[in-house]
């Protein structure tokens, strides 16, 4: 990588930790998002046959730790967030979008 673009790089990074990363929004919702991961390890940490297949088959050459903690890291924000509802939330209970609107 170029000077040019490594300094383009550096901005874009430091942006996204000034204005996405680490806003006061963001900071409200981080011990949400920590109870949310941890739940989800500790879900698949008991339950490894639940993993998808290609994580189960790296559990014969890594520690299972591992392997969550690079499932998890390998989610974005809205897929944790549906892994999360799929695995702790009573199907039934879905809201509608007109239910949300009214909270």
């Amino acid at each position: 990588m170029g000077q040019k673009e490594a300094e383009s790089l550096e901005h874009l990074r430091s942006f996204m930790f000034d204005k996405v990363y680490i806003t006061p929004v963001s900071m409200k919702e981080e011990e949400r998002a920590k109870r949310m991961l941890s739940a989800i390890y500790d879900y698949f940490y008991n339950n490894k046959d639940k993993l998808p297949s290609f994580y189960l088959s790296l559990c014969d050459r890594y520690p299972v730790e591992q392997v969550l903690c690079d499932y998890l890291s390998s989610m974005t924000d809205k897929f944790a967030v549906a892994v999360f509802n799929y695995l702790f939330v009573p199907h039934s209970w879905a809201l509608t979008q007109k239910d949300i609107e009214e909270i």
